[in-house]
């Protein structure tokens, strides 16, 4: 078993190297199909333990000798998030391990952000004032990801936080083990992050021509690069539910 964990918390090793027996008490359970994303309490503190689903034989393979682990990426890429000013849970440990000498379970282990979902923000009742504000805030989170070379591909309103502190809006992003880095993306892949969003049609109209104004991009380009991203999303649900339908058929 490898287990890392970050020197801020080593006060809690015991707790974390016990997370594998899986015998600690559960506050709350978010998540429990692929993944397993549960808060704990450990001591004094909350944090959130998210249990990736053992890969398939091949991915194990990859695992092991080719690629880091989830796990490892989460804790590497939040790091990387916070040197760099973008907020996210706090990285506080992961867990890796193997059977035969093959990986077979991965653990990231990070701090509890106590804020809401911004799904939970659209489409509820709110001041147009309230709203502009809040377009605008997400627009430059976005902007702030985007010009750090830091290109989400999981940009859902399920993985992002926010709260507001002095009249801003502030944002969080969670589940960052596939991200791309190292250039400023372009407006195609601009564009397709923002058609993860899920948000409603007005707002995200309105959203659009705010980033579109920021980068320098033509915003009626902008718009069909982020409703054809939509699209395709759209489809590729549609043909995965119905696989799906037909194989418990």
């Amino acid at each position: 078993m490898k287990v890392h964990i970050h020197p801020h918390y080593a006060a809690y090793e015991s707790y974390i190297r016990a997370i594998p027996s899986e015998e600690y008490e559960r506050e709350e359970v978010y998540c429990n199909r692929r993944n397993t994303v549960e808060r704990v309490r450990f001591g004094d503190k909350d944090f959130v333990i998210k249990k990736y689903k053992r890969p398939a034989l091949i991915n194990c393979l990859i695992y092991t000798w080719f690629r880091k682990s989830k796990a490892q990426r989460a804790f590497e890429y939040a790091e990387l998030f916070l040197q760099r000013g973008i907020e996210t849970a706090p990285p506080v440990a992961y867990i890796e391990i193997k059977k035969n000498g093959f990986f077979h379970t991965g653990y990231f282990i990070s701090e509890y952000l106590p804020y809401p979902l911004v799904t939970d923000m659209f489409g509820t009742e709110m001041e147009e004032e309230e709203k502009k504000r809040l377009r605008h805030d997400l627009v430059d989170f976005t902007l702030q990801l985007h010009l750090n070379k830091v290109l989400p591909l999981d940009y859902n309103p399920k993985n992002i936080f926010y709260r507001k502190t002095d009249g801003k809006y502030h944002f969080a992003l969670i589940d960052i083990n596939r991200l791309k880095l190292g250039k400023v993306p372009g407006i195609r892949m601009s564009m397709n992050a923002f058609s993860q969003l899920g948000i409603p049609a007005d707002d995200f109209m309105k959203i659009i021509p705010l980033y579109a104004e920021q980068r320098g991009f033509d915003i009626e380009e902008c718009i069909f690069f982020t409703l054809f991203s939509r699209l395709k999303w759209r489809k590729q649900r549609q043909f995965k539910n119905f696989v799906k339908s037909k194989l418990h058929f």
